[in-house]
């Protein structure tokens, strides 16, 4: 849906899922990581409804079943979960058909994570609006920082793109303002300097200009590396002010001499971080020549 609409996605949210998750903000002393996602607080049925929807169906159906095996499969494990949910002794069937539905599952799974990892360059030479604000360092931000990465804190940066397996190919060298398009603006910090997940995203820059709003994913693949994503049809200039954001907050936030103890700590400073940031999940990892299963059936 981000890379459908991009910001907007919360338009095609059910109201429920919305209030729900806001009042779960309140009970800020017990918080969750899901709540900001509102996703996360619709009910099965409302959730498997809102995934056969004329808007999300087109989105999703690559990675499912043909509809009418994938609509036999949902009055089967919606069977079970409301056996589960309302405390009833499960069937006998009911793993084994669970299994089964995930191994189904595992082939479509894979290709829309591995879709995400599979990234192509936006080059100094392209048209597109965020070639020339930060590849070719026309942006405000990037004039003061690029360079000053480089020769002050030896910190690489880079643009990428991705496509959503149901979005159209791109035509000519401009990836903004097409539906389907991922933008990723990624950081790599050389000679052994690491960036904390949690110092990263608690980061107070990223609520400036609404930068926190506009992010789709944070995934620190390494200590050393973090990659931030953007939907394509969001507004190119205000993604472009987001990088300048999230820039300010890896020179700030990058630890120059992490101690040992530092380092084998970084994984565990993610935990209980919101949904939209990724270490060592199959978003991050799911490329074509990682062998793993993502739901283990």
């Amino acid at each position: 849906m981000r890379a459908a609409v991009g910001s907007r996605w919360l338009d095609i949210v059910p109201e429920r899922g919305q209030s729900r998750a806001e009042r779960d903000l309140e009970n800020r002393y017990m918080p969750s990581a899901d709540a900001t996602n509102p996703l996360s607080y619709l009910d099965a049925g409302q959730l498997i409804e809102r995934i056969g929807s004329e808007d999300i169906w087109p989105l999703v159906e690559y990675a499912l079943l043909k509809r009418e095996r994938w609509e036999g499969l949902v009055d089967q494990l919606q069977a079970i979960r409301n056996r589960l949910a309302h405390l009833r002794r499960p069937h006998s069937d009911d793993l084994a058909r669970v299994e089964q539905a995930l191994r189904d599952l595992e082939p479509g799974a894979r290709l829309a994570l591995e879709s995400f990892n599979r990234q192509h360059r936006v080059w100094d030479e392209s048209e597109d609006p965020l070639a020339k604000t930060w590849v070719r360092g026309e942006h405000q931000d990037a004039r003061r920082l690029l360079r000053h990465a480089e020769r002050n804190y030896d910190t690489g940066f880079q643009i990428d793109y991705s496509l959503r397996p149901w979005a159209s190919p791109v035509s000519g060298d401009a990836v903004t303002g097409m539906p389907g398009v991922l933008i990723h603006a990624t950081w790599f910090l050389r000679d052994g300097a690491l960036l904390a997940p949690r110092a990263f995203w608690s980061d107070a820059r990223l609520d400036t200009g609404h930068a926190r709003e506009l992010i789709v994913v944070v995934a620190h693949s390494f200590e050393s590396t973090v990659s931030v994503t953007f939907s394509g049809v969001d507004d190119p200039d205000a993604i472009a002010d987001a990088i300048g954001s999230c820039f300010d907050v890896v020179l700030s936030q990058r630890e120059r001499h992490p101690s040992d103890l530092r380092r084998r700590r970084w994984r565990i400073d993610a935990q209980g971080l919101d949904w939209r940031v990724h270490v060592d999940t199959a978003l991050v990892l799911a490329t074509e020549d990682q062998p793993f299963s993502i739901f283990g059936a």
